[in-house]
This record gives C-alpha cells, sequence and structure tokens, in this order.
C-alpha cells in the first residue's frame, strides 16, 4: 500500500520522490516531511504502528500526525509537536534522536525509539526530514 498516485508528492523535488520510493520498501517504519513540516510519506510499516494508513490521510502538516498520535515524552509529558526529533532535525538541520510514547488510531500506546536526520539535497538546498524508528516495548 502506497501513498496516492496523484497529489503533491509529484510537485515535490525528485530527491523526496526518488526517496518515497525507497522507503516504501523497508521493513521498519519511516515517515517523512518537506521542508515545511508536512508529512509527504509514511510507509506500511509506520501505517501498522499509527494505526492509519498513509492512502487515508495523504499529506497533513505534522501537527496534524502529532494531534492524531498523541505523542508523550519519556516522562509520559505531552510532547509539543515542535519538539519531536524529526521537526528539531528538520528547523536545526541536524540529527537528533529520541524515546517517546506515540498512540495508534485506537488509543494504544506505543513506547519507540527514533532517529530523525535532516534531508540536504544538492547546493545544500533543505528537502525535509526524515524518521526512522522502531518500537521497544508496549506501554
Amino acid at each position: 500500500m502506497g501513498p496516492p498516485e496523484g497529489g503533491n508528492l509529484a510537485q515535490k523535488p525528485i530527491e523526496l520522490i526518488l526517496l518515497k520510493d525507497l522507503v516504501s520498501q523497508l521493513g521498519f517504519p519511516v515517515t517523512m516531511v518537506d521542508a515545511d513540516g508536512t508529512v509527504v510519506f509514511f510507509n506500511e510499516p509506520a501505517e501498522r504502528l499509527y494505526g492509519r494508513s498513509y492512502d487515508d490521510t495523504g499529506e497533513l502538516p505534522m501537527a496534524d500526525l502529532g494531534a492524531l498520535n498523541a505523542p508523550l515524552d519519556e516522562n509520559g509529558e505531552p510532547l509539543p509537536v515542535d519538539q519531536l526529533p524529526i521537526m528539531v532535525a528538520l528547523r536545526e538541520r541536524r540529527p537528533r534522536q529520541g524515546r517517546l510514547v506515540i498512540h495508534d488510531a485506537g488509543g494504544k500506546a506505543h513506547r519507540i525509539n527514533t532517529t530523525s536526520i535532516p534531508l540536504d539535497g544538492q547546493g545544500g538546498t533543505l528537502l525535509g526530514a526524515m524518521a526512522i524508528f522502531w518500537e521497544t516495548d508496549r506501554t
């Protein structure tokens, strides 16, 4: 199951389109945002963890995905979307790791580790950021 064939991804830089094709084949959860912080893709393993498909959500602001997933920090406190590792990597253009809890569409909590990296294109153009994550245990 991949993203809709049309949509805004077709209007994105070629690097993001090619990366989406690669990410769609990976066996671990990955979420991608563009330079504006819009979620432009998440793969099937991420769909299973989120409890919703990319086909159903399409592109959406990271703030909306964050609201759907209700992220918490390691101490169980609400984590503002701008403090999510993927958004820090995007804003500061540096890798960021984190441990957090997200909730799937059914409200089930999932403890995850994530590594997020900025995506720089040729000539230093900021393309977006990508988060790779894995579930450590269930809460």
